[in-house]
Parts: structure tokens; C-alpha cells; sequence
């Protein structure tokens, strides 16, 4: 018989894992379709380390170039890894 053990989610979003970072929201709040409202994001890694920390509106997974989409307000531009803007808000 398989034992399942309940694990406390420490995040509330699905997304995965690219180039071995994620992106996670933290203030915000799921609404009744599952879509995260508000908050910001950063990028954690696979032990739930803050890597970049949370100051995103908008923040999509590493492409294989190792870059970001994010946005900020209406601007938007792509980082890096360690979260330095490759191409600044624009």
C-alpha cells in the first residue's frame, strides 16, 4: 500500500521549473479561476530560495538563453539569471 503524506505548499503557483529557477509570486491572491491577482513576482529555486527577490508585475520562466520576459507597471524588458536587466524596461 502506498502511504501519501500531506506536504504544506509554501507557494500558491503551479509554474515550472527553467534553467533551475521558477517564478513565484508573494502578496497575491488566487481568484475563483486559479489565476494569481496581484503580489509580486521573483524567481525561487528548487529548495524555495528567493533568488530574485519579488518586484515583477508580470515574470515568465528562463527561455534556453538563460533570459526572462518581466514586467513592470507597463514597461517591460528581459533579465538575467541573477535578475540584472539584459534589455531594460522599455
Amino acid at each position: 500500500m502506498k502511504i501519501m503524506k500531506k506536504i504544506k505548499l509554501k507557494f500558491n503557483n503551479l509554474k515550472t521549473f527553467n534553467e533551475g529557477l521558477k517564478p513565484e509570486n508573494l502578496g497575491g491572491k488566487n481568484d475563483e479561476t486559479g489565476h494569481i491577482i496581484g503580489g509580486k513576482w521573483g524567481y525561487i529555486d528548487p529548495k524555495g530560495k528567493w533568488i530574485i527577490k519579488p518586484r515583477f508585475d508580470v515574470a515568465l520562466g528562463f527561455n534556453k538563453e538563460g533570459l526572462a520576459w518581466v514586467r513592470v507597471g507597463d514597461k517591460y524588458g528581459y533579465i538575467d539569471k541573477i535578475g540584472k536587466y539584459v534589455v531594460e524596461l522599455k
